[in-house]
């Protein structure tokens, strides 16, 4: 058994860094696509405060929203 001190270069192998490159683009898709999701999330939030700003004053809801949420209120 090896220690843990002991490292196997891997990168010798033939099907090793192709491996890395496609771990690699997969967990910069994800980032991607959870940044955008998240930008669309705020997006949609943003469109139903400014729904029900309509009724209330905006300041007065956005406080209020963010107190209820525990979101800032520049988030």
């Amino acid at each position: 058994m090896k220690s843990l001190t002991q490292k196997r270069n891997f990168t010798q192998l033939d099907w090793y860094l192709p491996l890395v490159k496609e771990i690699h683009d997969t967990i910069k898709m994800a980032v991607i696509e959870s940044r955008t999701r998240l930008v669309e999330g705020y997006w949609s939030v943003g469109k139903l405060i400014r729904v029900a700003s309509d009724k209330e004053d905006i300041t007065d809801l956005v406080h209020g929203l963010a107190g209820d949420t525990d979101i800032s209120e520049r988030t």
